[in-house]
């Protein structure tokens, strides 16, 4: 019966997200990732479709909810990126502080014809399937027009059920330095030592393989080298004449036959 209800709910959130992906039409920031599972790290692209009727953007910024701790923003050409740190506090963790809101500001202004993307590495909060996500939106254009993409329409993601063995699966949590980077949990970094262990034991026999091929490679060479001086020094040796033919020695001496 659960894996019914969960199936239910995961269906019904990916039948919100399309309706939504399709209702905000009038809408200048979507959220392209329409869903993304609960407690997992994941990249979420938003979307600025247009500027400020023909004013080109300036700026962007995107607020990030309280149970969000982890963001990573992706570098953009043509944009620099700042962060809204607050203090936060978040009971079993040594946590401080948070960013609450990431700001793309343009070093041109973008044409109002033209879109753009922005990718936030993101550690999503825990939920149920279907739980939505909202990151509340503000644009700025060079006329000094403001849109405020909020409420309804405010970019969302819709939560999916939990994967199983994910950033939150196995006891790992969320631990952020000072730019809003997560730090894997200590489960998450027992297994990246485990994965690097196994892997030794290849990394070492591909290297002995590399060693003795070109070990191979060098007695051929210096064989190869010394075949070639030998030929160069060969002097050819002349056979010694056979049967009735004289020598270039008895061609040389006087005949005294007749002197007897």
């Amino acid at each position: 019966m659960r894996r019914i209800a969960s199936a239910a709910a995961v269906c019904a959130a990916l039948v919100a997200a399309s309706v939504m992906s399709a209702a905000p039409a009038s809408a200048h920031v979507i959220a392209e990732t329409a869903t993304a599972p609960a407690g997992s790290y994941t990249v979420v692209t938003f979307s600025l479709l247009h500027g400020c009727e023909d004013s080109p953007t300036t700026s962007v910024t995107i607020e990030l909810p309280e149970e969000i701790l982890a963001v990573t923003p992706t570098a953009q050409w043509n944009w620099t990126i700042s962060e809204t740190v607050v203090p936060a506090t978040v009971e079993g963790t040594s946590i401080t502080e948070r960013t609450s809101a990431v700001t793309f500001d343009a070093e041109t202004p973008l044409p109002s014809g033209q879109r753009a993307t922005f990718d936030l590495w993101l550690g999503m909060p825990d939920g149920q399937p279907g739980d939505v996500v909202a990151f509340p939106a503000y644009q700025t254009c060079e006329d000094g027009a403001t849109q405020d993409w909020v409420g309804d329409e405010a970019p969302q993601v819709i939560l999916t059920e939990p994967v199983e063995g994910g950033a939150h699966g196995h006891g790992g949590e969320i631990i952020p330095d000072q730019g809003g980077t997560a730090i894997p949990g200590e489960h998450e970094t027992e297994h990246t030592d485990v994965a690097a262990t196994a892997a030794d034991p290849l990394s070492r026999l591909l290297a002995a393989g590399a060693l003795l091929l070109g070990l191979i490679a060098l007695i051929a060479a210096f064989t190869g080298r010394r075949g070639s001086r030998d030929a160069d020094h060969y002097v050819p040796v002349t056979e010694p004449a056979t049967g009735d033919e004289p020598s270039s020695a008895d061609s040389a001496r006087p005949d005294r036959s007749g002197q007897d």
